[in-house]
């Protein structure tokens, strides 16, 4: 116990690099080594008392009211203004994230984002199409496929992984939106340190995946999750319509990436289509609620240190292109001739 409450006035570290270049001031935050230090005697003491999850919950909140409230440095960074890739780079290491802006409209070209957009729904419509082939109901199941994964049952919101060999007639269009975002996260991730860790062998060994996520209409939130523990992981995501609080924006806990128990305020980002939203796969964060009438697609780059294991829940997961296939129009014409057959043999 006295283990326990000295651990509490420990020191904390300083911001250092360019977090604390940053001009709107940094916070602080924990080192590795104390945060593992901290999970240790957490560990003792749940020891010392009755085994509950309730004990653990406790001890974390009673821990995150003593520390000092995670402080955030500017987030929103227009790539008009000089150094904005260091700027970027240094809400990207403290906030855990960072939203790059044009000074008016996207990045992105808006007429590639109407194309992506039309893509993304045509490409839903084929796997959801092969999932009822495959006698799963996405809407009510949760599906487990390479190329098209929900997270739990009745999410509704579907990710879709766009540059793979079996995507070759849409590959052009998909490609032209990972170049576009790489032009613009690589200058970050360099500024941050990152970029050397990212094997550059050939171009696609850079990323993790490009894909697409879609939130259908009445989608519900997601629970509060990361997507790896590896530091040095990111996702670009590139919002193919305006997100708004209706649509369904990513809400994020700033500094979580780091400390994932200290009292942090999350955001909600709003984005203009063709905008940029960078954040470390360690950030506690989550999809909103899509209340909108309308699909809400995103596009995503994900970028790994070489040797990382990046989204190794999908390893060894069955493709959705390895099960036979028949379109909707396929299959009724299927149906269509076992009646005609069957008609032949009463007559």
């Amino acid at each position: 116990m006295r283990a326990f409450l000295a651990m509490l006035h420990r020191p904390w570290r300083k911001v250092t690099h360019l977090e604390a270049d940053a001009k709107d001031g940094a916070g602080s935050v924990h080192s590795a080594a104390s945060l593992d230090s901290e999970v240790g005697c957490l560990d003792r003491l749940k020891d010392l008392l009755p085994t509950s999850a309730s004990v653990e919950h406790s001890c974390r909140s009673f821990l995150a009211e003593l520390r000092p409230a995670f402080r955030p440095i500017a987030s929103d960074i227009y790539c008009a203004d000089t150094g904005w890739e260091e700027l970027a780079a240094a809400s990207l290491l403290h906030n855990g994230y960072c939203v790059l802006r044009a000074v008016d409209g996207g990045l992105v070209n808006p007429a590639l984002c109407k194309v992506l957009r039309g893509r993304s729904a045509s490409l839903l419509d084929e796997m959801l199409a092969r999932t009822r082939n495959c006698d799963i109901d996405a809407a009510q199941d949760a599906v487990h496929f390479r190329e098209f994964w929900s997270r739990s049952p009745e999410e509704q919101r579907y990710d879709m992984l766009v540059i793979d060999g079996a995507l070759e007639t849409d590959a052009e269009v998909w490609h032209s939106m990972f170049g576009l975002v790489d032009s613009w996260a690589r200058p970050v991730l360099l500024a941050a340190g990152l970029d050397s860790k990212f094997n550059a062998d050939k171009d696609n060994s850079r990323v993790d995946g490009v894909g697409c996520v879609v939130s259908l209409p009445g989608s519900p939130e997601q629970p509060f999750h990361v997507d790896g523990e590896e530091p040095g992981m990111v996702n670009a995501f590139l919002p193919l319509v305006r997100t708004t609080a209706t649509n369904g924006p990513t809400e994020l806990q700033p500094g979580s990436h780091l400390d994932r128990y200290r009292r942090s305020l999350c955001v909600a980002p709003e984005l203009d289509a063709g905008n940029l939203l960078l954040f470390d796969w360690r950030l506690v964060h989550r999809g909103c609620a899509n209340r909108s009438g309308a699909q809400r697609p995103v596009g995503y780059v994900t970028y790994v240190p070489a040797g990382a294991t990046g989204a190794g829940y999908k390893n060894g997961v069955m493709s959705i292109y390895d099960i036979a296939y028949k379109s909707d129009e396929q299959e009724q014409q299927h149906q269509n001739d076992l009646d005609c057959q069957e008609n032949c043999q009463q007559s």
